[in-house]
């Protein structure tokens, strides 16, 4: 019997050693998982967890707005009447850098003319009840940006 039989890039052993891959198999696949490993660490490092900060946020929000509803016996027509009594500046969201991106969830009333028979009542503007995020996508445990 000889010392060993090539099977691919596997080497077999005949009297008692372990089979071990050949040199030229070791290095391309200790380099392909070192990339690899790294390519995944570096991804998870680039998406920070946003969801704290939506919370936080949006509960600063929602409790600027709950209080100018109380002051004013309405809800506020648009986040800058909150400053500077209620926040000192309207938030970005967090997930999109953006001020400019929050849903509104707005209240309108429709005030009818004296003798209900025409369309021309006052303009009434409306409030914001609600506020939402506007940014596309999911947190990491996948619940919605728009469902906060």
């Amino acid at each position: 019997m000889g010392a060993g039989l090539a099977v691919g890039s596997w080497q077999l052993a005949v009297r008692g050693r372990t089979a071990l891959p050949s040199a030229n198999c070791q290095l391309p696949t200790v380099l392909a998982l070192m990339l690899l490993f790294t390519l995944v660490s570096c991804n998870r490092a680039e998406t920070p967890d946003h969801a704290p900060a939506m919370q936080q946020t949006l509960g600063t929000l929602r409790s600027a707005i709950a209080k100018f509803r109380d002051d004013n016996g309405r809800g506020p027509h648009a986040l800058e009447e909150l400053v500077p009594r209620y926040i000192t500046r309207v938030p970005v969201d967090p997930v999109t850098n953006s001020a400019a991106t929050w849903r509104l969830t707005t209240e309108e009333t429709v005030q009818p003319s004296a003798d209900f028979s025409s369309s021309t009542a006052a303009a009434v503007k409306p409030q914001i009840i609600e506020i939402h995020s506007g940014a596309p996508g999911n947190d990491a445990s996948g619940k919605r940006w728009s469902d906060y």
